[in-house]
This record gives C-alpha cells, structure tokens and sequence, in this order.
C-alpha cells in the first residue's frame, strides 16, 4: 500500500518462506521480520487506530470539550467543529504513533 493507500502488488508466491536463516545479523531475516510486523500492523492495526482516535475524542467529550463534524452538521455548541481533512489528519497521526506503515526496525 502506498502512501495514498493505494494497493500495489509488488510481488505474489503461492508458498512464500517464513523461515529465516537463524544467521547472526541476517540482513534477510531483518527484512523478514520487518515485513511481517509491517503487513500485521496494516491488517490488524486500522482498527485499533480507529478505536484510539475515538476514545481520544471521547475523552474530550468527558472533559466537556464538545467536537462537532463538518459532515453532520456542527452547531453553535460545539467547541471545535471537526472537517473531514482534521479527521485524516488526526487518523494519520494515530497511525504515525502507532508505528504503521513502511518497513521499520523493532
């Protein structure tokens, strides 16, 4: 996936290895491991960024700091009203915190 979330098959093996070489600073065992985290970050993690975004804003609303989306219409009450480019932001700095996206060391 890109960075416009974008698919892109970058290669397809119907019986891909998982084992690594066991050698001691295996740079192919790095990747390995990297990718996997990676690919498990991405598939089990928008979930969790979407729950830590909205119990974020949950607990503004409990500290009485009213959030309003532009796509429902804000109203006078609200504190701050909410676009949809704050709301992707917002996702994005969820997913950076999390540490989703690219190939990153453990």
């Amino acid at each position: 996936v890109d960075d416009t979330v974008t698919p892109r098959v970058i290669e397809v093996n119907g019986e891909p290895s998982m084992q690594l070489t066991g050698e001691v600073d295996s740079h192919y065992d790095y990747t390995k491991r990297s990718m996997t985290r990676d690919l498990e970050a991405l598939v089990f993690g928008e979930r969790d960024v979407a729950e830590s975004l909205a119990s974020d804003l949950m607990e503004l609303e409990l500290e009485g700091v009213t959030v309003g989306y532009e796509s429902e219409g804000c109203q006078e009450h609200h504190d701050h009203c909410l676009t949809k480019a704050d709301v992707e932001y917002l996702v994005e700095m969820k997913r950076e915190e999390a540490g989703i996206g690219g190939v990153c060391p453990k």
